[in-house]
């Protein structure tokens, strides 16, 4: 078989540099988040659309506080895009089990004060947790969202109480900042009064004593 001439041996190397240059940026994996970002990776992102970009940035804030499945930059964009096409179920899903979270259980704020002496912890509640079923409850989810008109606060709470059906407990806790989305609710809240606060209840969960757990996610 005939050698194949320098001339062309030439023009066949540079044809793979120069689709080396081109590759696929959705084929870059992440890289190790203990060690230093690779040139690559920082080229690959570059070289992404502005809709790539977008559908990649919304990727990495659903898993801020939990790590994703995708192991590259296309992954991740598959991911984020079938998510977003999913979004009308998952609203509607979410829409049905808050009205039936409405049906079974109703939690007010009888008192609310600020509380200095426990850090990280400024925010005390007393609530009123009513069993509105015929199933007693077992556990109660959801957020509480702290607004004054200007910025929105939202901790997390999760209860572990037992309420027989038609009657009413009554909690005293604290909003703890220990958590996604109230990672600085004490240095939000400053010494700003609470009263300029309205504080809203928004279920997420509620788990009954047969162990049905009815949820939004």
């Amino acid at each position: 078989m005939a050698s194949m001439p320098l001339r062309s041996m030439a023009l066949v190397a540079a044809l793979v540099l120069a689709l080396a240059g081109c590759s696929n940026p959705h084929d870059e994996p992440f890289p190790d988040t203990d060690k230093p970002v690779p040139e690559r990776y920082t080229k690959a992102l570059a070289k992404l659309s502005p809709e790539d970009k977008e559908l990649l940035d919304g990727y990495f804030k659903r898993h801020v506080f939990e790590p994703g499945r995708a192991r590259t930059i296309g992954d991740a964009i598959s991911d984020q895009r079938g998510w977003l096409a999913d979004e009308p179920r998952r609203r509607a899903q979410s829409d049905e089990a808050r009205r039936q979270i409405d049906a079974l259980v109703e939690v007010r704020v009888l008192e609310r004060d600020r509380d200095t002496s426990k850090r990280g912890e400024p925010v005390r509640l007393k609530l009123a947790i009513q069993n509105l079923g015929t199933k007693a409850i077992r556990r109660v989810e959801g957020t509480f969202e702290l607004d004054n008109g200007v910025q929105a606060l939202v901790s997390k709470l999760e209860l572990d109480v037992e309420v027989d059906p038609g009657k009413t407990v009554e909690w005293i806790g604290h909003l703890t900042t220990r958590v996604a989305g109230a990672l600085r609710l004490a240095e939000s809240l400053g010494n700003q009064p609470l009263e300029r606060y309205t504080i809203v209840w928004k279920p997420s969960a509620v788990t009954l004593e047969d162990f049905t757990r009815v949820s939004v996610e």
